[in-house]
């Protein structure tokens, strides 16, 4: 008897197993993005202030070291969780990821279903079914 009842737990530690490696994996993805998109929002901060300090116009490229003064760490204490390079990009573009893409777009995949508005950073209201 006991032999089978071994087996059954064994059975249904793996079923389980199945099912909860996957949302692990999951989630963990999502947590890396997210990492991902607010060192972004650091980058994108410091830009900004760097451009602040020395009046750059749109369109300037701003030396790292200027922009990595404003970082703890400088550029290269940012590091995306899966190995991309951020490239921060001229004043007026968003910076980009090698992996995750630019602020905007790995913000937007970070697998929430909500859809924020860009005019107000309000959550659109969800459209009632028909």
């Amino acid at each position: 008897m006991a032999p089978v009842a071994i087996l059954i737990f064994l059975a249904i530690a793996g079923i389980l197993a199945a099912i909860a490696i996957p949302s692990f994996v999951k989630a963990r993805d999502i947590a890396m993005r997210q990492e991902c998109v607010n060192n972004l929002k650091q980058i994108d901060s410091a830009k900004q202030s760097a451009a602040l300090e020395h009046n750059y116009k749109a369109g300037a490229i701003i030396p790292e070291d200027q922009v990595s003064k404003y970082l703890n760490g400088g550029m290269h204490g940012m590091v995306c969780p899966k190995g991309g390079n951020y490239t921060p990009n001229p004043l007026g573009r968003e910076p980009e990821c090698s992996i995750h893409g630019s602020l905007s777009e790995a913000g937007q995949s970070s697998g929430s279903p909500a859809k924020v508005s860009k005019v107000t950073g309000a959550e659109a209201a969800p459209q009632p079914q028909r």
